[in-house]
């Protein structure tokens, strides 16, 4: 059940048999409750800050646990993300390795 206003939405949970409330919200993301998700199903939700920087918290649905991620774009080809959660943090370098000519168009098939 959701009520209110769109930028504040007030949403309740309710099952039939009676679920926890993270065991409903586990079904509505992943289609199995949060004690049959063995790989650790996440829900996130982010912002991009400016055309380099953007921000996300998510969580774990079957644990709870959640972290902050923060990704920021040095160039076109590397860029940098760091990870703070309840467990461990962690800094990684990306470099991004593009396959392909973007810029080359379908050679034209027989007859046209």
């Amino acid at each position: 059940d959701a009520i209110g206003p769109v930028s504040k939405p007030r949403i309740t949970t309710m099952s039939d048999p009676p679920m926890s409330e993270s065991s409903i919200i586990s079904y509505l993301i992943t289609g199995s409750s949060a004690n049959d998700t063995s790989g650790g199903a996440k829900l996130s939700v982010g912002r991009q800050i400016n055309s380099k920087l953007s921000v996300s918290l998510g969580a774990d649905v079957k644990t709870g646990e959640s972290e902050f991620i923060t990704r920021y774009r040095l160039n076109r080809k590397i860029h940098v993300e760091t990870t703070t959660g309840g467990a461990s943090n962690a800094a990684d370098v990306f470099y991004t390795i593009e396959v392909g000519d973007k810029g080359e168009k379908d050679a034209p098939e027989e007859g046209e």
